[in-house]
């Protein structure tokens, strides 16, 4: 395990036209990607019912069997962008609120599919980061803070894609999510 030490702990997608708290843009500009099959099965919305902070949050339902795979513009409905550098780690996290019990008997439904999850990739897909794996213990009913890392492989400002996966259960999830973060750390052996 390596430690993680962080560097400058602002969340860089602050000083961008993302709208990492779905405070200041509605669902238009979260644009599906026609990715088809399984990904397009999903319901998206920005909501004012429960917020981790300010007063929205975008709220997801994967439907039984579903994904989801998510763009996002700026005010001028261009892709909005994020600086990474190459080599540089970064902490991506997420706050997820899961309404309910989501899991099916067994979960995952067979040996061939995966616990569900929320997977962010820049547009060239040279890296993957997986935030948030919603296991069959994940908490129902509060906030939870979820991250991954990965280190950029180039300097870019890049697009990012926003994908869902629940293909391993007969159940909705549905769940709320508040603001995304792209924080530079460093790890340490």
């Amino acid at each position: 395990d390596k430690i993680v030490l962080f560097g400058n702990i602002r969340n860089i997608l602050e000083d961008t036209d993302f709208d990492y708290s779905f405070e200041n843009r509605g669902i238009d500009s979260w644009p599906y990607q026609w990715w088809g099959g399984i990904w397009g099965e999903y319901d998206f919305s920005i909501d004012s019912m429960n917020s981790i902070d300010g007063s929205k949050s975008a709220y997801i339902e994967y439907r039984e069997g579903g994904g989801m795979i998510l763009g996002h513009n700026d005010a001028l409905g261009s892709g909005a962008k994020v600086p990474l550098r190459q080599g540089q780690t970064y902490e991506v996290g997420v706050w997820v609120y899961v309404t309910e019990s989501f899991a099916s008997s067994p979960y995952p439904l067979n040996s061939n599919l995966f616990a569900s999850d929320l997977r962010i990739y820049p547009l060239d897909f040279s890296f993957e980061v997986v935030p948030v794996t919603f296991g069959e213990d994940f908490p129902v009913g509060e906030w939870v803070y979820s991250k991954g890392l990965f280190t950029a492989p180039n300097t870019v400002d890049t697009e990012l894609l926003i994908r869902g996966y629940s293909e391993g259960t007969d159940k909705k999830l549905k769940f709320y999510l508040d603001n995304l973060s792209f924080k530079e750390v460093v790890l340490r052996p």
